[in-house]
């Protein structure tokens, strides 16, 4: 994960450089580890990152998990409540 991303990272800074720099994982962070995320902040220098695993209670320094719009083709709002009614759901049950 860490070479692939510091590789991703070096193309982009020499292609447009840039003090702020972003990465958004492909699919989703979910199950990257935190020493992950330390190792990139500190010797990238990421100014943020983003992921695709949708609402979660789970907080980061410099990482936002977005509701993914793309995924499918329903309209935004049944996407928004349907991801919210399955975070509800998940804190009902325990999980994240």
């Amino acid at each position: 994960q860490i070479a692939q991303t510091v590789a991703s990272m070096q193309f982009v800074i020499e292609k447009f450089p840039s003090q702020n720099r972003y990465f958004a994982f492909p699919f989703t962070a979910d199950g990257v580890k935190q020493t992950t995320f330390d190792k990139l902040f500190s010797e990238i220098h990421i100014s943020l990152s983003f992921g695709t695993a949708g609402l979660q209670n789970m907080a980061r320094e410099k990482h936002i998990e977005r509701i993914p719009m793309e995924k499918n083709h329903f309209p935004a709002k049944q996407i928004i409540k349907s991801e919210y009614s399955w975070y509800l759901f998940k804190q009902l049950i325990g999980r994240k």
